[in-house]
C-alpha cells in the first residue's frame, strides 16, 4: 500500500488482521450449529473456539500491527523511475488479454498444477483415508507457487506490452481465481462423486469448500502480486527512459 501512495496502515493493519480470522471463525461457527441441530458428534469444542481467538488477539493482532508499523515507518518504497503525474490511455487489449478470458485462464493453469494433489487430499480427507506422501506435497506446494508466480509475469509482461500499466488487480485477481477453480472442483466431486444427498452435508461440505478455495485463491494471489511487482521494479529498474 504505501508503494501505491497509501499512508493509512492503522487502517490496513486493523483490516489485514481482522477479516479472514473473522471469516474462518464465522464459518467454523456456522458448521457447528448444523453439527449440534442435526445431533452429530463432530461438533468442533467451543473451548477450542475461546483459546483460537485468545491466541489470534495475543499473536496475531499485535503482530500484524507491527509488521505494518515496520513497513511504513522504516522502509523506503520508491518507484524506480519517476512516474507521470498524467495517466496514459489504456489502448484496445487483444481478445486473450479481456480482464475474464486472461484471469480465468491465469486461474485453470495455476489449478492444474496442483489439481492431482488436490484430488488426492480431497478425498482422504472425506472418506477418512490417511493422508500420505507429505514429503511430495511440499514439493508440489512450491512448484505451484512457481508456477503462479511465472503465469502472473507473462500475464504482467503482456499486459505491459499491449499498453495496459495498470497491472496490480490483474495480478491480483489472476492469482485468485485458481480458488475459483478448486471450488467448481470441489462441488463436481460433491455432486458427481461423492453424490451427497442430506441436505445439510451439502451445506458443510460447501462451508469448508468455500473455506479451502478462498484461502488457496488469497495466497495464490498474494505470491501473484508480489511476483509481479518484482518484475515490474525490475524491469523498470533496466529501463533508460526518462
Amino acid at each position: 500500500m504505501k508503494f501505491f501512495g497509501a499512508t493509512e496502515w492503522r487502517f490496513a493493519a486493523g483490516v489485514s488482521s481482522v477479516c479472514l480470522p473473522l471469516y474462518i471463525v464465522a464459518i467454523f461457527l456456522i458448521v457447528d450449529f448444523i453439527e449440534y441441530f442435526e445431533s452429530s458428534n463432530q461438533i468442533f469444542p467451543f473451548t477450542s473456539i475461546i483459546l483460537f481467538c485468545f491466541l489470534w488477539l495475543v499473536i496475531n493482532v499485535p503482530a500484524t500491527y507491527y509488521g505494518a508499523h515496520i513497513a511504513f515507518t522504516m522502509t523506503n518504497d520508491q518507484p524506480p523511475l519517476k512516474v507521470n503525474t498524467v495517466r496514459r490511455v489504456i489502448p484496445a487489449q487483444p481478445w486473450y488479454l479481456g480482464d475474464k478470458f486472461a484471469v480465468l485462464l491465469c486461474g485453470f493453469i495455476m489449478f492444474t498444477s496442483v489439481m492431482s494433489e488436490f484430488h488426492f487430499v480431497l478425498t482422504s480427507v472425506w472418506r477418512s483415508q490417511m493422508i500420505g506422501m507429505f514429503f511430495l506435497y511440499f514439493c508440489n506446494i512450491n512448484l505451484t507457487l512457481c508456477v503462479v508466480s511465472l503465469v502472473s509475469i507473462i500475464l504482467t509482461y503482456l499486459s505491459l506490452q499491449a499498453g495496459n500499466w495498470q497491472w496490480w488487480w490483474r495480478a491480483f485477481w489472476s492469482g485468485f481465481s485458481a480458488g475459483f477453480w478448486i471450488l467448481l472442483y470441489c462441488m463436481y466431486h460433491m455432486i458427481v462423486v461423492f453424490q451427497m444427498d442430506v441436505f445439510w452435508s451439502d451445506i458443510v461440505f460447501t462451508l469448508y469448500s468455500l473455506l479451502v478455495s478462498s484461502c488457496f485463491g488469497m495466497m495464490c494471489a498474494f505470491v501473484s502480486v508480489v511476483a509481479s511487482w518484482i518484475f515490474v521494479t525490475l524491469l523498470y529498474m533496466q529501463s533508460k527512459s526518462d
